[in-house]
């Protein structure tokens, strides 16, 4: 989908009441899912020291929470789980045996997601939610006021195996009393932060993370400053913090790619050095997609839509090139088999099918020509021929004869003649030696 044409984008809506607030970690997870198409409609964001029920120990005080039900999320449901959602048919104690798809982890992983199931609430206890799902992010920091003051948040480096499975929600005070007690979840585990490549980027440190927290706002005293409005979301295309977001190259939205039209009938690519050197020093780096086919194009891919249609209007309007070279923009995926190579020809993703060489067993066939019994014939470089060498040898009269019958077979280089005229045997010489 792309994240710059309203018409295909989610929607993020709130119910009424609602603070439309998150902090940044959530915000960008947000986002992701919008960027995707997939609409959110949360029933409880932020509250703030003023919010009736402001609890410390909630993720919702410090903005890392949103709420969200079955039935006004079923993209959203659908994302996260899969086939093993039926709207039309929803059981909440079916939902123990649940998975996150392969997508849902990934996005989970990325912002360090936590979906706690409050359908299957404990019964018994005396405070209780209407049933719902509870999306938090786990923050370094910590993500709610108890944990950020008492610093509990581990820092670590790798994911659970079981991090799309059910596991046992243990994050909560009153034990048995609590309404939380035995209720399950998906993702991430509480307090608990896992670096990656994305929140370990500048463009995370810069506008994501946190930087400080309110001093002076009473009903935001000591909460994170780096809480956003969600109507940012709704913006055109995500406005500017998404296209910052895009640029960044960790936004989920889809990348894009401009096509060059740079290959001739034969199937060779016609962008010369002289191109390629403009084109990167645009900033836009060329590469060879070359499919299991063996068919290839050159490309520049890009981080959003709107960089693409830039670069296709730099192309156009700014490249010279000897003939006509047109570019179109297309959103970019990944191919099965695809190779990628730079200009000069080195593999920059994927893997070269290399066909198997079949060595053949090739019998060495040796021909032997039988030798004709031929009593004057000297072996080569045989200086001092024998007695009986010169008695066998054949009898010719003239040089002329011996002549003839080397070049009709009959006599070879090295052999012995007696030539009658000469009244002397002689070993064979070619025409224009002596003999």
């Amino acid at each position: 989908m792309s994240n710059t044409d309203p018409k295909k984008r989610g929607k993020f809506t709130a119910r009424s009441g609602v603070t439309e607030e998150v902090r940044g970690e959530l915000y960008y997870a947000m986002e992701d899912l919008l960027a995707m198409g997939i609409n959110i409609e949360s029933t409880s964001l932020y509250r703030d020291r003023h919010n009736k029920i402001y609890s410390s120990g909630s993720a919702h005080g410090h903005a890392s929470a949103c709420d969200f039900t079955h039935s006004d999320n079923p993209a959203l449901m659908e994302f996260l789980f899969g086939e093993q959602y039926d709207p039309n048919n929803f059981d909440p104690k079916a939902m123990r045996n649940w998975k996150l798809t392969e997508k849902a982890e990934k996005w989970a992983k990325k912002h360090n997601i936590t979906i706690l199931d409050e359908y299957n609430i404990n019964q018994e206890a005396e405070k209780k939610a209407s049933p719902h799902f509870h999306m938090e992010v786990q923050t370094k920091d910590g993500n709610n006021e108890g944990d950020q003051k008492r610093k509990g948040t581990k820092i670590v480096s790798e994911y659970g195996d079981d991090f799309s499975e059910t596991k046992t929600f243990t994050r909560h005070g009153g034990g048995d009393k609590s309404y939380l007690y035995n209720t399950t979840y998906w993702g991430a585990n509480s307090n608990e932060f896992v670096e990656n490549e994305y929140n370990t980027s500048e463009f995370y440190t810069e506008n994501v993370g946190v930087k400080g927290y309110e001093t002076d706002r009473e009903s935001r005293k000591e909460h994170p400053t780096n809480i956003i409005s969600t109507d940012n979301l709704n913006k055109e295309g995500g406005g500017e913090l998404t296209k910052s977001y895009n640029n960044s190259g960790f936004s989920g939205a889809p990348k894009h790619e401009v096509v060059l039209d740079t290959y001739d009938k034969n199937g060779e690519s016609t962008i010369y050095p002289s191109i390629r050197s403009q084109l990167e020093n645009e900033g836009y780096e060329v590469v060879t997609r070359t499919n299991k086919g063996g068919l290839s194009q050159d490309v520049i891919i890009v981080n959003s839509e709107e960089e693409a249609n830039e670069a296709v209007e730099f192309v156009r309007n700014k490249v010279t090139y000897p003939g006509s070279m047109d570019a179109f923009t297309r959103e970019h995926k990944e191919i099965e088999g695809e190779v990628r190579t730079d200009a000069n020809g080195n593999v920059i993703y994927g893997t070269p099918v290399v066909e198997p060489v079949v060595e053949e067993e090739i019998e060495e066939v040796v021909e032997t020509k039988e030798e004709e019994e031929r009593t004057y014939n000297m072996p080569p470089n045989v200086n001092n021929p024998t007695q009986e060498m010169f008695d066998t040898a054949p009898q010719y009269n003239s040089y002329q004869e011996v002549q003839d019958a080397l070049d009709n077979g009959e006599l070879i280089d090295g052999d012995i003649v007696n030539i009658n005229e000469l009244m002397n045997s002689y070993r064979c010489m070619r025409v224009d030696t002596e003999v």
